[in-house]
């Protein structure tokens, strides 16, 4: 499970990891579910099959990560790192 804080509307898609948290802006608005699954989409490249367990309709999210490769899943948030 990953910590997810969401920025609806930002002018840019944009994923970074600080403080123990994935930060993620997206350009979709929060409007019917659009920026959640901007979100989703955005997040699949770094860690595979993903889905929001809590927070559908709040910034502060959980997300949970499907992967069987527990390292690839701590390389692409260590990449994201300080980013």
């Amino acid at each position: 499970m990953v910590d997810v804080h969401v920025t609806p509307s930002a002018k840019e898609d944009f994923v970074v990891f600080s403080d123990g948290v994935l930060k993620v802006k997206v350009t979709e608005s929060a409007d019917r579910g659009k920026a959640n699954k901007a979100v989703l989409k955005l997040i699949k490249p770094l860690f595979g099959r993903c889905k929001i367990v809590s927070g559908h309709k709040s910034r502060k999210k959980t997300i949970l990560v499907e992967c069987l490769d527990l390292a690839a899943v701590k390389a692409a948030v260590s990449g994201l790192a300080g980013a």
